[in-house]
């Protein structure tokens, strides 16, 4: 069988689109995928990098020791539950988010734990209050625990849960407060 010139014209001009098919997908495809490989690969080269200068300067770094007498000048000496409601009172009204209730927990007394540490550590009260309440934005819930965090009192936050629905954030927060 013998093709005539019209079919080597047709196969020739099909193998030259195939030809160019080939090098339209390798230039189009292959070639920006093997791009994004070789960026990828940089990227994960450098957050190694980054990684092990953090690991380094992490175990080169000394950290320097809180003094515990600014600790304990900021402690109240007594729980003086009253001022702390009146400070979340304020921080709620200047973040526009509204306190609806306030739950006291029992007051535990923590013991010194070995003889030989110094006698300011003797005792520190303790006490859990829960607030719970709705805000109107989220940004308002965050600046909420902000100024809260920012207290000149130790507090610490123990538990938040919240839900942001579509026109207000509801919330409870557990708060641990110290007195000495």
């Amino acid at each position: 069988m013998t093709l005539n010139k019209k079919h080597k014209i047709i196969l020739t001009l099909w193998l030259f689109i195939l030809a160019i098919a080939s090098a339209v997908v390798y230039y189009f495809i292959i070639l920006d995928q093997e791009k994004v490989i070789a960026q990828k690969e940089e990227s994960i080269t450098f957050e190694e990098r980054k990684s092990d200068a953090l690991k380094d300067r992490l175990e080169n770094e000394e950290f320097e020791a809180i003094p515990v007498d600014g600790l304990r000048a900021q402690l109240p000496e007594s729980l003086k539950e009253d001022e702390l409601v009146r400070m979340l009172d304020q921080t709620a009204s200047s973040t526009s988010t509204i306190i609806q209730n306030y739950t006291f927990e029992e007051e535990i007394e923590q013991q010194q734990s070995s003889e030989d540490e110094p006698d300011e550590f003797a005792e520190l009260e303790q006490f859990s209050l829960q607030i719970s309440g709705v805000t109107n934005s989220m940004r308002g819930f965050e600046r909420f625990l902000n100024e809260i965090e920012g207290f000149d009192r130790i507090v610490s936050v123990e538990n938040m849960q919240f839900q942001n629905g579509e026109e207000e954030v509801t919330y409870q927060i557990t708060l641990k407060v110290f007195s000495e």
